[in-house]
């Protein structure tokens, strides 16, 4: 999938398809292991867990930004 992400970065509406195209299959190939219900959950856990990661990611950028400033202006 990130394969597919990259490869249509400027055009959004491709992006969403070939994601989407990808999903299906794969849903497809976790049924007979997973079940309908849980194969289903798979790509909505992929996504709070990517949202959780970004909200992380985030934070960390944060709290590392906010000494570095006070650094530099006392140095200044």
């Amino acid at each position: 999938m990130v394969t597919t992400i990259r490869e249509n970065v400027n055009d959004l509406l491709v992006r969403q398809q070939r994601v989407t195209e990808l999903q299906l299959r794969y849903r497809e190939e976790f049924k007979p292991i997973l079940g309908e219900q849980r194969s289903n959950q798979v790509f909505i856990q992929q996504k709070v867990f990517i949202d959780e990661l970004r909200i992380m990611q985030k934070e960390n950028r944060t709290m590392n930004e906010r000494p570095n400033r006070r650094f530099r202006s006392a140095l200044q």
